[in-house]
């Protein structure tokens, strides 16, 4: 607007037949884009990618709750307005909680898919923020152990009062 301002007064004097004055131009800032009203919600990103998408329950499950964990990380922004730095600082903060290496990667990869649902499908322009972002790569992935129970801890788990009850209202729980 100030540009336009300025090119109005020129062609004002030029007409005028005054000689041209050169223009104080003030640095400033770069303006921070406004944020679009119409850009969606992680929550609304979410319901559309399992509107279109043919996903699991868990699928489903892991997507929202990653959706919702960083939702409230961020104070549930627009997604146009996430950036990757706020998935790093979502990293740093889920290693912070005591979350492992593979459950950081499996909630950046949620976050992946939706952002990119989002890219494809339009909702945002710029690139996909949580691209990139991967604490481990497939073969380190592949790599790891999982956790085994031991016989004392099965022992344990399966004699608790949870599964007492299960087994009295279901004989077919166990």
């Amino acid at each position: 607007h100030a540009r336009l301002m300025q090119a109005i007064e020129a062609l004002k004097t030029l007409q005028s037949g005054l000689p041209l004055a050169a223009p104080a131009v003030a640095p400033s800032a770069a303006p921070q884009p406004a944020d679009d009203p119409t850009a969606l919600k992680l929550d609304e990103l979410a319901e559309k990618y399992f509107l279109l998408k043919k996903v699991k329950q868990a699928t489903v499950n892991s997507y929202r709750g990653a959706a919702d964990e960083l939702s409230a990380f961020l104070g549930n922004p627009r997604i146009t307005r996430i950036a990757a730095s706020d998935i790093s600082r979502f990293q740093e903060y889920l290693a912070n909680k005591g979350n492992g290496h593979r459950t950081i990667d499996n909630k950046t990869g949620a976050l992946r898919a939706l952002l990119g649902f989002a890219k494809k499908q339009g909702y945002m322009r710029q690139d996909n923020p949580a691209a990139g972002r991967s604490l481990m790569n497939k073969r380190q992935k592949s790599k790891g152990t999982w956790a085994t129970f031991e016989q004392d801890e099965l022992d344990a788990l399966l004699s608790s009062a949870f599964f007492r009850e299960r087994i009295t209202d279901d004989t077919d729980y166990t």
